[in-house]
């Protein structure tokens, strides 16, 4: 599954054939996305600038147990960082 494999991606060195097959994939089959990711050219390139761009926060945030972020020491560390909503910003791609 598309998942599965990005979740084993290096993040650093992501590519736009790795965006195309991946995360458009996944948008077009499970997130019923076809039209809207067809409105945009180029977004699978910019999109994986902004991953590579992101890639060490991205990764700290990849490692945690999201269901137990709250409550854990790394976790409240990263939300006081304000790393959340810098990274949220970074990915208004589709604006």
């Amino acid at each position: 599954m598309c998942i599965d494999e990005l979740g084993r991606l290096n993040l650093h060195n992501i590519t736009v054939f790795n965006v195309k097959r991946l995360i458009r994939g996944f948008l077009v089959l499970w997130g019923q996305m076809g039209r809207v990711v067809a409105r945009r050219k180029g977004w699978e390139e910019e999109l994986a600038d902004k991953i590579r761009n992101n890639a060490d926060t991205l990764e700290r945030f990849r490692s945690l147990d999201h269901s137990r972020m709250i409550y854990s020491d790394i976790g409240c560390d990263m939300l006081r960082e304000r790393n959340l909503g810098i990274v949220y910003a970074a990915f208004l791609v589709f604006s």
